[in-house]
């Protein structure tokens, strides 16, 4: 409750909050908006409904960790429930708002494999990736990627550039086994872009040898 006049206290009222925190929003009054969202949260918690209203104006106002708390209150409980593509619908908004926050593009991932839908978790991993291109941020990419990897260890392009960031990093060795895995069972392009990417990380007379090799018509 609100100090109200002559310094009463206000009775805790939902309607008129989110009717003023809408009116708020509609003005561009963000922080004005998230102040009484907050409000109606402070009494009711797991309202799915303000959590919802909420996420986009924190991310809009730089608070994604706060932001992509309350797209989980909306989305957890509905893929809880059964209603997996309603709670896609509310990570894809999260990802929108959020691209830079890796959670969210796991979050899609996982349950695009609970619906069956290895490629789209990968895509949905990649795409991620792609947002996150600093140094800093090498870590969170690594993270999407190896779980692209799990997701389906045959896909080529989501490993080699996992391979790469490894490398870079200064896994070696884990860069190293990973292109070993890549190249089994490939042939063609696929196992000549695998074969050049291995001469890279460790040239040599081998890796010369199994490059010269893998030119060679299959």
């Amino acid at each position: 409750m609100r100090a109200g006049l002559f310094g009463r206290r206000r009775q805790y009222d939902r309607e008129r909050l989110l009717t003023e925190a809408a009116r708020a929003q509609r003005k561009g009054k963000s922080r004005k908006a998230i102040g009484l969202y907050q409000e109606v949260l402070g009494k009711e918690p797991g309202n799915a409904k303000v959590h919802q209203r909420l996420a986009p104006l924190l991310a809009r106002t730089r608070q994604p960790q706060a932001a992509w708390a309350s797209y989980r209150q909306v989305a957890e409980p509905l893929a809880e429930q059964g209603f997996v593509e309603h709670a896609l619908g509310i990570y894809r908004e999260a990802a929108q708002n959020l691209p830079r926050e890796s959670a969210v593009w796991l979050a899609i991932a996982e349950l695009e494999v609970k619906r069956g839908r290895r490629a789209d978790a990968v895509a949905a991993l990649c795409a991620g990736r792609r947002q996150l291109r600093s140094r800093a941020e090498r870590p969170k990419a690594i993270q999407l990627l190896t779980r692209a990897h799990e997701v389906d260890p045959a896909a080529l392009e989501p490993g080699l550039e996992l391979a790469g960031l490894l490398a870079r990093s200064g896994a070696r060795a884990g860069a190293v086994a990973l292109l070993e895995t890549l190249a089994r069972g490939r042939r063609g392009r696929a196992l000549r872009r695998v074969r050049l990417r291995q001469l890279n990380l460790s040239p040599g007379p081998r890796a010369v040898w199994r490059w010269l090799r893998s030119l060679l018509p299959s």
